[in-house]
């Protein structure tokens, strides 16, 4: 719809009537009826702040991210979790993630555990 219209003058109700046609177009007719009926487009279009609904961009390899953080966690730096590996496989979201997870929970660990993760991750030599 963006690069269809962006060298147009369009209104809100012409985004609504592409909406509506499209959810007409690709679903069945029950399944777009109800995804219509739950738009709430004075909401979304004229209320501040934040969008009426709550918006879930949680995905398994975010989980396993944060899972494998906490894992380290538990352990506190005795051992390496069994998967630890995994984080080789991490793109670069996700191992920002682990280390967000890492320093949220900082109060919970010591030196040997960062030590460890170095060890085996070889972290410092990526940054």
């Amino acid at each position: 719809w963006v690069t269809t219209n962006y060298e147009k003058s369009v209104s809100t109700d012409d985004f609504i009537a592409f909406f509506n046609k499209y959810i007409d177009s690709h679903l069945t007719p029950s399944r777009a009826q109800d995804i219509k009926s739950k738009v709430d487009w004075k909401t979304w279009i004229y209320k501040p702040g934040p969008a009426p609904v709550h918006l879930d961009f949680t995905t398994k390899a975010l989980n396993n991210s944060l899972a494998l953080a906490d894992d380290f966690i538990r352990l506190q730096g005795k051992t390496a979790p069994s998967s630890y590996e995994e984080y080789n496989t991490f793109y670069s979201s996700l191992r920002v993630a682990f280390l967000e997870r890492l320093i949220a929970k900082m109060d919970s660990f010591d030196t040997e555990l960062v030590s460890l993760i170095d060890s085996k991750l070889n972290i410092s030599s990526t940054v």
